[in-house]
């Protein structure tokens, strides 16, 4: 790893995404699968020959909780190494009331790597275990899916992340796919000619289920993503299963030159 004034900002927020990767691939199916209470056991968990907890959901919080946790381990093991650990990460940071993210739908990031106290911003995380959400609700706002790829699309061109980073798991791929038909479209009305700047800065993880208690992080960068939304934009079929909204006029800056 770099010294830390010899490290770019990008140098930086490529190093919190392989610690991200990192935490991720150290997350246990446990979090991933959560168990919980099934009445089809009784208090013994013995009736049918179920076990009490047998049956599992996909918790975002559980997971996201376990994986800060996982990832201040790998911080802390890299200080105790005497690697320089030159950023902070916080989960759920509530952004509201602050000036720069006025403009901000959803100001509270599941994730972010950052430097406490200062302008330095690597990374943005959001999770999802679904692709529920529409691009706009009876008040005008983007939920769910569409509301995490206008906060990082926002937290990257207004306040200038380096990285957003969008990971989903429990659903699959070919639905993902399609969801990202409808995204891509969304994105271009909202963002337009900043688009490519904004797509060339973020990353999708899809977390495979590639066997049982088994999770592959299978990862697409932005560029990629663009390319599939441009040719879908180019396509003279009208994706009528995707909802359309006005676009956000000014939303956000250029980004600065780092």
């Amino acid at each position: 790893m770099c010294m830390e004034k010899k490290c770019s900002k990008k140098n930086i927020a490529d190093h919190c995404y392989r610690i991200l990767l990192k935490g991720i691939k150290h997350v246990e199916n446990e979090y991933i699968h959560f168990p919980h209470y099934s009445e089809d056991s009784n208090e013994d968990g013995n009736e049918d020959g179920n076990e009490v907890g047998n049956k599992t959901l996909y918790r975002e919080r559980v997971f996201c909780y376990e994986l800060y946790h996982q990832i201040r381990k790998i911080q802390e093991e890299h200080a105790a190494d005497g690697r320089r650990v030159n950023f902070d990460v916080n989960g759920e940071p509530d952004k509201r009331g602050q000036e720069l993210f006025k403009d901000i739908t959803g100001p509270i990031p599941d994730m972010i790597f950052h430097k406490i106290g200062s302008e330095k911003n690597y990374l943005v995380l959001e999770v999802k275990c679904s692709l529920s959400g529409t691009p706009e609700n009876d008040k005008g706002k983007p939920t769910g899916i569409y509301k995490d790829f206008v906060n990082l699309s926002d937290f990257i061109n207004i306040v200038h992340y380096e990285l957003g980073v969008f990971l989903v798991y429990g659903v699959g791929m070919e639905e993902l796919n399609k969801k990202f038909d409808c995204i891509g479209k969304f994105l271009s009305q909202q963002y337009s000619d900043k688009l490519k700047e904004i797509f060339s800065h973020l990353r999708v993880i899809f977390l495979d289920e590639s066997g049982p208690n088994e999770y592959y992080p299978i990862e697409q960068d932005g560029m990629y993503l663009l390319r599939k939304i441009n040719k879908i934009i180019s396509s003279p079929e009208t994706h009528s299963h995707c909802l359309q909204m006005t676009p956000r006029h000014g939303a956000g800056l250029r980004r600065r030159s780092q």
